[in-house]
């Protein structure tokens, strides 16, 4: 994944000529493997550069969303339940703290965290 937040950078695969995709301005290009396509994409999430302001923001954004956010920032593998994937989610974590961001997560839509293994588990029933 390459964000580009301001210029313009050309993104491709390591040794292809043909495998790449200029990004401007506020897109992202992803690299999922020699045998697929570099993708283009817009940046819609305001936590693509949250490690730059240690900063996390969310505003009305699924719970699928705050997942990939929350593994992005943190380097952990944490599992939304299904039921809970689309529950929305508001808050602003300055300075995050790993067990306090999902602690909130889980008062807000009364879901409980669950440890096992390396995996970190939000399950429940249905949002709050």
């Amino acid at each position: 994944l390459v964000y580009v937040e301001e210029g313009k950078v050309m993104f491709s695969a390591k040794d292809d000529g043909q495998n790449q995709v200029r990004l401007g301005a506020g897109e992202m290009g992803v690299f999922r493997g020699q045998q697929n396509p570099i993708t283009k994409e817009k940046a819609g999430d305001e936590n693509i550069v949250a490690w730059v302001n240690d900063t996390l923001v969310f505003d009305n954004t699924p719970l699928y969303q705050v997942e990939r956010d929350i593994e992005a920032f943190f380097g952990v593998d944490l599992v939304i339940a299904p039921e809970l994937e689309n529950c929305l989610f508001s808050g602003e974590f300055a300075n995050p703290q790993l067990k306090n961001v999902l602690e909130v997560i889980c008062l807000s839509t009364g879901s409980n965290m669950r440890y096992q293994g390396s995996s970190i588990y939000l399950e429940g029933d249905s949002c709050k």
